[in-house]
C-alpha cells in the first residue's frame, strides 16, 4: 500500500497475517525532513570507522607494496653487480 502523509510523517499501514484475523495494524512512523541532520549525525561515527578501516587497509597495502619493490630493487642490484 501507499503510505498517508500526515503532518511530515509517512504512516504507513502494514497488511500482514494478523490484520486478517483483526488483531492491531502496525504504524511505522519515519522523522520529519528536518530532523535529518540529527540522522545524518548518528551516522557518523559508522562511517568514520569505516573510513579509518579503509585508510588502514590502504596503508597495508602501500606498505607492502613498497617492501615488495624495495627487495626487487635490491636483487636486481645485486644481479647489475655481479655481471660488472
Amino acid at each position: 500500500m501507499r503510505p498517508r502523509k500526515r503532518l511530515g510523517y509517512e504512516v504507513n499501514f502494514l497488511s500482514t497475517a494478523g490484520d486478517l484475523w483483526g488483531e492491531k495494524v502496525e504504524h511505522v512512523k519515519r522523522e520529519p525532513r528536518n530532523d535529518r541532520k540529527a540522522t545524518y549525525l548518528r551516522l557518523l561515527p559508522t562511517f568514520a570507522s569505516a573510513l579509518q578501516e579503509k585508510t588502514r587497509t590502504c596503508a597495508s597495502f602501500t606498505k607492502i607494496l613498497a617492501n615488495y619493490i624495495s627487495e626487487e630493487s635490491l636483487i636486481t642490484a645485486d644481479y647489475h653487480k655481479n655481471i660488472i
